[in-house]
């Protein structure tokens, strides 16, 4: 059986979802709009009800790599948020729970334990260790390394135990724990980045990771292609669909692509197509919570630069629940930049 999900998130305040039949095609989307007002916030949609063979899902533009650490759009996470998993995981309520690691637990302002699971595999059904935990999170904080930011309290990370990682930190970090739940939390196999070098990420190597999907394959300037893994080492999740295959377009060819049916669904930073597919008939939209932040920064040059701009968008700011850490910027706000997966 195929279903039809017609999906497209916004990067504002949350995330758009269509669900339709998916009939009648429409062309361009130039000067069209989301009014916020028709919008209801949701925390998830319904769950699936019957299996899939394929799901065909649209992303903006093909990926530039599948390394998360070195690529990690909006399209690099669609495609790999079914892949890799992290050591805690986010909740569509914004709160985390235990994932790869089952316990985080901070011991003092400056010492964060994390107990790992024992269970997991990769997908080449070598066992996730505390060395593999170690090397992950080290290759997240490297300065060149998308992550970095999200490390810079952290002092050292070590192993402690069999299944025991400890972080210790330069100053209190109680939001780094929202990290672990993001892409800082991406947990790989060693052996298998290394293996590869230079080639990881690239087209025709496998990935390093534990989720319930693994890469198939990935024919460059075409489709990208994920699928069931069939050993995934937690035996309570069994996904519905078999394989997603990835194919890439932006504008009228991606509202076209979900009018018509030839695509399932997608995600999106832009609005126009979201506004277009809002007005279509036997569309359902769902509007959820969002991670995605913007950070403006006063420059010498541009409007930004007039004082008087930059107070009054401060005071228009709400920010009742956001921790607003003067010291320095933070990219988020402590919100982890979580997964995007097409929830298959």
């Amino acid at each position: 059986m195929r279903t039809k999900l017609c999906t497209t998130a916004v990067g504002l305040a949350g995330a758009l979802l269509f669900t339709a039949g998916c009939s009648g095609a429409t062309s361009g989307s130039g000067g069209a709009t989301v009014d916020p007002a028709k919008l209801k916030l949701t925390d998830t949609t319904s769950k699936a009800s019957g299996a899939a063979t394929t799901v065909n899902w649209i992303v903006e533009q093909e990926p530039a790599s599948l390394d998360m650490d070195a690529q990690g759009g909006s399209s690099t996470r669609t495609v790999m948020a079914n892949i890799c998993e992290r050591l805690l995981l986010l909740r569509p309520d914004m709160t985390t729970t235990p994932r790869l690691a089952k316990k985080a637990e901070y011991t003092g302002d400056k010492k964060l334990v994390l107990t790992l699971r024992d269970d997991v595999t990769f997908h080449d059904g070598a066992t996730m260790t505390a060395d593999d935990v170690v090397w992950s999170l080290k290759r997240h904080a490297r300065p060149e390394m998308n992550e970095s930011d999200e490390y810079e309290d952290v002092d050292t990370i070590a192993k402690t135990g069999p299944s025991e990682v400890t972080i210790t930190f330069e100053r209190p970090s109680a939001l780094f724990t929202k990290a672990l739940a993001g892409d800082a939390g991406i947990i790989m196999e060693r052996k298998a980045v290394e293996k590869q070098g230079d080639d990881f990420g690239t087209p025709g190597h496998p990935d390093a990771c534990t989720g319930p999907y693994k890469l198939k394959s990935w024919d460059s300037g075409s489709a990208l292609t994920i699928e069931r893994y069939a050993d995934y080492w937690d035996d309570g999740v069994r996904p519905l669909t078999k394989e997603v295959v990835f194919r890439w377009a932006s504008g009228s060819a991606l509202v076209n692509s979900i009018s018509t049916g030839a695509a399932d669904g997608a995600y999106l930073t832009a609005t126009g197509p979201a506004a277009v597919l809002s007005k279509k008939k036997g569309i359902r939209a769902y509007y959820g919570q969002s991670t995605t932040a913007w950070s403006l920064s006063p420059t010498k040059s541009g409007a930004l630069k007039d004082a008087r701009l930059r107070k009054a968008l401060s005071l228009a700011m709400d920010r009742k629940g956001i921790d607003v850490r003067l010291q320095r910027p933070r990219r988020a706000l402590g919100h982890p930049r979580g997964p995007r997966g097409v929830g298959l």
